[in-house]
């Protein structure tokens, strides 16, 4: 076997040992050595190699049926931060979390300043200094930014909402920090912080319904973002042709009638309110107002026909559902999935359970964990 050949299975073994201890955590040399199917000898030097990283450290003994109690190993959590940042349209949204996937204080929420193209980049790196002074001390294993937009090999493609195509946010952020920059499309970094949470398992689909709709398919624990970039698209599939105009350059895109964005617009039409906030849209939902239960009823209708056509195509174990019109309105699942051209297999359909950090954030960590260590799959602390 050549050195090459030997520096492959040395690095496949160590990152399914770091894989072993992101998901199962803590564990002792002899259940490493049962659960990777290595050998004592193997685990023993693997586990010595990362510790000199600093990446493992024993953390205590478990419980033993008879004699020397085994000593326990996790990950090293507190030697750096992942980072991730959701740039929305409206606000921008940053996230922390140790090695191990735990938060590490709390998001820091800013709205998104009215700002020209060439000011973006040096507000975002005003704003992202004034997170980290608020964190330990630590340095960064990389840094996730979720675009609300197609993005490709780092790079921005298309942005409707605004107005960030081709501009280079990864290059200048990452000699900022040292340490890698991700640029990822907000909606597959959902699916990716369902897969860590634990939301869904294996097979599923994570919808995002924010100014747009969006879409990440998980297959077989792994995220599928298509040829260049663009799968999940399926706020710009036509619902209505020849119908409202879309930033796309396409008429009757689905989010033209079902996004927020549209959602609110109508909310206003129908109510006479041109001033009319979302909150104030989704207090209107509760109460049950007649414009806003209008604008519910298209809502439903759109959205029964879109999950009929993805759940067709894809067949899915599950479908996530990200709006904050379903947070509040515990009845809106159950009237999609009963939508007269909705045909979702019974206990498909899913909403997110509320936790602190939201899945786009948790996207951006586990995208970044999993680069860092080298691993496919982790498993996100809630």
């Amino acid at each position: 076997m050549n050195k090459h050949s030997q520096a492959q299975i040395r690095a496949h073994n160590e990152s399914l040992v770091l894989e072993t201890l992101l998901l199962q955590q803590p564990l002792s040399r002899a259940q490493l050595s049962r659960r990777t199917h290595l050998n004592k000898v193997t685990i023993s030097e693997i586990v010595s190699h990362l510790m000199a990283q600093q990446l493992v450290i024993e953390s205590g003994s478990g419980p033993s049926r008879s004699g020397r109690r085994p000593t326990l190993l996790e990950i090293n959590a507190q030697t750096g931060l992942a980072l991730a940042i959701d740039l929305r349209p409206d606000e921008w949204v940053f996230y922390a979390a140790w090695l191990d996937g735990s938060h590490c204080g709390q998001p820091m929420v800013l709205p998104a300043p009215v700002y020209q193209r060439t000011a973006f980049l040096p507000a975002l790196q005003l704003a992202l200094q004034q997170f980290l002074q608020q964190l330990p001390d630590r340095p960064p294993a990389g840094l996730c930014v979720g675009i609300h937009g197609n993005v490709y090999e780092n790079r921005i493609l298309f942005t409707p909402y605004y107005h960030l195509a081709e501009l280079d946010l990864a290059g200048p952020l990452q000699e900022r920090l040292n340490c890698p920059v991700y640029l990822m499309n907000e909606a597959n970094l959902c699916a990716l912080g369902d897969l860590g949470l634990g939301l869904a398992q294996d097979n599923f689909i994570s919808i995002s319904i924010h100014s747009g709709i969006g879409a990440g398919l998980i297959q077989n624990g792994r995220l599928q973002s298509g040829q260049q970039g663009f799968s999940g698209e399926i706020g710009h599939l036509i619902a209505v042709p020849g119908g409202k105009p879309c930033p796309c350059g396409n008429h009757g895109c689905v989010e033209q009638y079902a996004s927020e964005r549209a959602l609110l617009d109508q909310y206003r039409e129908f109510s006479g309110d041109t001033e009319a906030s979302f909150d104030q849209f989704l207090n209107a939902c509760r109460a049950d107002q007649p414009a806003a239960a209008d604008c519910l009823n298209q809502f439903v209708t759109y959205m029964g026909i879109l999950l009929n056509n993805v759940c067709r195509l894809t067949d899915p174990a599950a479908v996530v559902l990200h709006s904050r019109l379903a947070a509040v309105l515990p009845n809106l699942l159950p009237r999609i999935a009963a939508a007269p051209r909705c045909r979702i297999p019974n206990g498909r359909l899913l909403q997110p359970s509320q936790h602190d950090m939201d899945s786009t954030g948790a996207g951006g960590i586990y995208l970044v964990l999993q680069q860092f260590f080298g691993v496919e799959r982790l498993k996100l602390k809630r």
